[in-house]
């Protein structure tokens, strides 16, 4: 590691170059490691196109979590009208992968970088996340203000009024009766 902190950026660049062409002739399928190469030579376009291919191959093989470590670098090169949709394949990745926390994170910050056909998508997405990762709350609170943004009732509409976030959460836990219960105080009447 001291020799890596030794060599200035120029150098390091240099060397990651060479590294990236060298590899690209004996293994041109290591896209994972080409990607990595590439991006620390500064080359963003083919780090990207690598990054991407790695993710293809780590998602056909259930590699959640390397598809999106694949994806982020493609995210952290790509030229900014393509990184929403790059994090958003993030956050699909890690939905995937069953980390809804950190994809409802990633969807969100999707939909800040997003035009406003898609940010809605991406924000109901990350309420998704929430909801699945047992942040009822609020993922409902988002829901909530995603109602709110796009003027329509919020989820739960009961009664003329639309339920707050809380009130749609009570309604779906509270106790239903069963169907073979009887009737509230018949039970006290047969045996009296």
């Amino acid at each position: 590691s001291s020799i890596v902190a030794s060599v200035d950026a120029i150098t390091r660049a240099e060397l990651h170059r060479e590294l990236a062409t060298a590899l690209l002739k004996v293994s041109p399928d290591a896209h994972d490691r080409l990607a990595r190469h590439y991006a620390g030579a500064g080359d963003g376009a083919r780090a990207q196109q690598h990054a991407l291919e790695a993710s293809g191959q780590a998602r056909a093989a259930y590699a959640f979590g390397r598809a999106a470590e694949m994806l982020e670098l493609a995210a952290s090169v790509a030229e900014a009208s393509e990184r929403p949709a790059l994090v958003a394949a993030v956050a699909e990745c890690l939905t995937l992968g069953g980390l809804y926390e950190s994809a409802a994170a990633r969807f969100l910050e999707a939909s800040e970088l997003a035009d406003e056909d898609q940010r809605n998508e991406w924000r109901r997405r990350a309420a998704e996340a929430l909801l699945f990762a047992g942040r009822l709350d609020q993922g409902l609170d988002l829901l909530e203000r995603i109602a709110d943004d796009v003027g329509r009732d919020h989820p739960g509409h009961a009664g003329g009024r639309a339920l707050s976030a809380r009130e749609a959460r009570a309604e779906a836990v509270a106790p239903r009766p069963r169907l073979d219960d009887p009737p509230h105080g018949s039970r006290a009447r047969e045996t009296a």
